[in-house]
C-alpha cells in the first residue's frame, strides 16, 4: 500500500491474499522461486536496488538478520511499534507503523509528536535552539538551528517486538542552510499510524516475505538486541575474526623488529 510501485506495479500486502499481484504473477510462471522482494540499502543519492524474489547468499552472509511481523488487521507492509527510547526516556506506544521507500521522512502517531515537546524539544525551544512550525503547512513539525543539534541530540530505539533499530540524533534531521529539520513529522490533521521512511530502510538491506507474512532487515553490524542463536554466532564469528586479524598484525610486527 505505501511501498509507491501501486500506478506501475503492485507490491501491496493483501492479508487475506486474495488478489494476485505482481509477484504473485512472477511465482506462477517460475522466473522466482519464493514470493519476496528486498531492497538494499541507499547509499548514494537516495538510489538503492531493487530485488525480485529471494536474495543471493552472497548479499547476506556475515549480516545479522532481524525480523518483524506483519499486523495482518491492516492491508499493508507493516509491523507494530512496542515503543521508542529517547536517550534514558522510553515511551511507550503499541502503535502500527506502515514501511514506505518514497517518503523520506518519519510519520509519527499525533500523541506521540505531542510527547516529544515534554520528552526532548522543551529545553531547545526555552534556549530558542529549536521551533515548532504547525501553520503554514499540512505537517507539524520542529526545526532547529544546526549547531545546535549536531553535537548531543539522543539516539532514538525504535522497538518492534524483538527487533529494536536505533537512529543517532543527527540522522534525524536534513540541513537547509543553516536550520536542520527534524525527520520525524505529524499531519496537522489527526494522524493514527506510523509511515516509516527512507530514514530507517536506508540503512539496511531490507526483505519483504509474503508467505512468512514478515520484514526482514539485514545489518552489517549486531543491533542493541540479540537473543537468538543465529545471531549470537554471527557476533561470535566477527569477534573471533577480529582476534585473529588482530593476532596476525602483531606477528607481523614481531618479525619485523626481529629481522631488522
Amino acid at each position: 500500500k505505501y511501498l509507491g510501485f501501486q500506478s506501475q506495479l503492485s507490491f501491496s500486502y493483501n492479508n487475506n491474499r486474495t488478489d494476485l499481484n505482481f509477484i504473485d504473477a512472477l511465482f506462477n510462471q517460475k522466473v522466482i522461486s519464493r514470493k519476496q522482494f528486498s531492497f538494499s540499502k541507499v547509499e548514494i543519492e537516495n538510489k538503492g536496488t531493487l530485488y525480485l524474489g529471494e536474495l543471493q547468499k552472497n548479499i547476506t552472509e556475515k549480516k545479522f538478520k532481524y525480523s518483524c511481523e506483519v499486523n495482518k488487521k491492516h492491508s499493508s507492509w507493516g509491523c507494530d511499534i512496542q515503543d521508542i527510547t529517547i536517550g534514558e526516556t522510553k515511551i511507550p506506544l503499541n502503535e502500527y507503523a506502515s514501511f514506505s521507500v518514497e517518503l523520506s521522512s518519519i510519520i509519527s502517531t499525533s500523541s506521540f509528536f505531542n510527547s516529544l515537546y515534554d520528552n526532548l524539544f522543551k529545553q531547545y525551544i526555552v534556549e530558542s535552539k529549536c521551533k515548532l512550525e504547525e501553520n503554514d503547512s499540512k505537517f507539524r513539525y520542529y526545526y532547529c538551528d544546526c549547531d545546535s543539534v549536531e553535537e548531543g541530540f539522543p539516539t532514538f530505539f525504535f522497538s518492534f517486538g524483538e527487533m529494536i533499530i536505533p537512529i543517532e540524533g543527527k540522522e534525524l534531521f536534513n540541513k537547509l542552510s543553516r536550520y536542520c529539520f527534524f525527520n520525524i513529522k505529524t499531519y496537522n490533521s489527526q494522524q493514527n499510524e506510523w509511515i516509516i521512511g527512507l530514514s530507517i530502510i536506508k540503512k539496511y538491506i531490507t526483505q519483504f516475505d509474503y508467505d512468512k507474512g514478515t520484514i526482514t532487515f539485514y545489518s552489517d553490524k549486531p543491533l542493541p538486541n540479540i537473543n537468538n542463536s543465529q545471531n549470537i554466532i554471527l557476533l561470535l564469528i566477527y569477534v573471533i575474526d577480529s582476534i585473529l586479524c588482530f593476532g596476525v598484525i602483531m606477528v607481523i610486527i614481531y618479525t619485523l623488529k626481529t629481522k631488522y
